[in-house]
């Protein structure tokens, strides 16, 4: 079995979320981050596109609920996989 490399977009439910806290609390959920970094979306809302790797054992599901759970977090994306 291998691995994966898997990048995700995290949207904050609104504007007013402090990305910083964000960004700690999905760190604090002990994944494989290789680069986390905010970028402008749209009027003033920011995103989160993470690089994780993961093994090739049936998909992203968990990881996204996990991050999903953080209270700040509005939706979670796979924008794409690759296999290492």
């Amino acid at each position: 079995m291998g691995q994966v490399a898997v990048k995700l977009k995290v949207m904050p439910k609104t504007t007013d979320v402090n990305m910083d806290e964000m960004k700690n609390k999905i760190k604090n959920l002990d994944i494989n981050i290789k680069d986390m970094k905010t970028e402008d979306l749209a009027f003033g809302l920011k995103t989160i596109k993470l690089l994780i790797v993961l093994p090739d054992r049936g998909g992203t599901d968990e990881i996204e609920n996990r991050i999903r759970e953080i209270e700040e977090v509005g939706e979670v994306e796979t924008e794409d996989i690759t296999l290492l």
